[in-house]
């Protein structure tokens, strides 16, 4: 037993020392039908590290990737994280938009499909998602109305500590519903059911940033996303979530 157990640890050692990498794409039929989230529950339970993600509108380069490339510079994976979406349909002109931010201790834990859950489950439409890194700049910017305050400090720091996952919802009344979703910035004064009430204690470690308000939605989604990240698709479901 206890050979086995050497050998399985030195297995382990090994590979670690050597990670290999793996891309992988959710279809149109899986965005469509909400299961980017389980996708990614399936790696985050199984203990992978994310190291990218994003989101776009399906282009040549693509194709060429998945079906064969005529050229070389056109079958590079780096372009998929390089190229800009394609702003290709409509949005309603009723919806509303807001950010959300998967905070460093929500990436950290494996709780991002937790978060596109829930949003993909109420029916909101999925615009914009990507890792990244916040760095100083956009923090200061993003916390503007903090900066000089004695826990800026501490706050910046947590949010620069790892990687963190911004996306942007689309839907009606979705500013609000986001905010309900996620439940109080104060862990403890939220209800059973949302995502600070069922997986925060700690006010420092709240999990995830929800806009605040329309405009504040407007302002924090033009700081993280350029304009042209933002994919306009038709979500196929949408007559049967909205009357009309």
């Amino acid at each position: 037993m206890f050979k086995n157990a050497t050998l399985s640890s030195i297995e382990s050692d090994r590979t670690m020392s050597n990670p290999e990498r793996t891309f992988l794409a959710v279809k149109p039929d899986g965005v469509q039908r909400g299961l980017v989230n389980e996708v990614l529950r399936r790696f985050e339970q199984r203990g992978y590290k994310l190291i990218g993600l994003k989101m776009l509108i399906f282009y040549c380069c693509l194709i060429n990737i998945f079906v064969g490339c005529d050229y070389p510079s056109s079958c590079s994976f780096k372009s998929l994280f390089e190229n800009d979406a394609v702003d290709k349909f409509s949005s309603n002109a009723r919806d509303e938009r807001t950010l959300v931010v998967v905070k460093p201790d929500g990436v950290q834990r494996g709780l991002i499909h937790q978060v596109l859950r829930r949003f993909e489950q109420r029916g909101f439409k999925l615009v914009s998602l990507k890792m990244l890194m916040a760095n100083d700049d956009l923090l200061n910017k993003h916390y503007a109305e903090h900066v000089g305050k004695g826990f800026f400090p501490s706050l910046k720091a947590y949010m620069s500590s790892g990687p963190v996952v911004a996306m942007v919802w689309e839907g009606r009344d979705v500013v609000k519903a986001a905010r309900n979703m996620l439940g109080a910035t104060r862990p403890l004064e939220s209800a059973p059911g949302t995502l600070r009430g069922d997986f925060c204690i700690d006010v420092g470690r709240n999990l995830v940033h929800g806009s605040d308000s329309v405009e504040s939605a407007k302002r924090e989604i033009a700081l993280w996303f350029k304009p042209e990240e933002l994919c306009k698709w038709e979500q196929s479901t949408h007559s049967w979530i909205y009357e009309s």
